[in-house]
């Protein structure tokens, strides 16, 4: 499993990012963020690979929020958020799995 991870500041403040390589020419991309709200959310979305972009089907391909929480939003508040949800990456990509196995079914 191919995985790059990167921690940025984006127009929203402090971000990271995970991108994990998986069959099909799919990728997982993990993202931590300060929502419009304030509050700080990680989600995952799974996209496909084409011609060098990512490209996600929206309610067709996987995506959901794992984690949202009201706290500052600091450069060690998004990597220990990221990270709390990267610690449970075995579960999240049976529930992917899963969910790409009952779209061809």
């Amino acid at each position: 499993m191919n995985t790059t991870t990167r921690i940025f500041k984006g127009r929203s403040g402090w971000q990271m990012e995970s991108a994990i390589e998986l069959a099909d020419n799919r990728q997982l991309s993990v993202l931590t963020m300060k929502r419009h709200d304030g509050r700080l959310i990680t989600s995952a979305s799974v996209g496909v690979h084409d011609n060098g972009f990512i490209w996600h089907r929206v309610h067709q391909d996987f995506s959901r929020r794992l984690i949202i929480e009201s706290v500052r939003v600091t450069e060690k508040a998004v990597g220990t958020q990221h990270q709390q949800a990267l610690n449970d990456i075995d579960s999240l990509l049976a529930e992917i799995t899963e969910f790409y196995e009952n779209e061809t079914a």
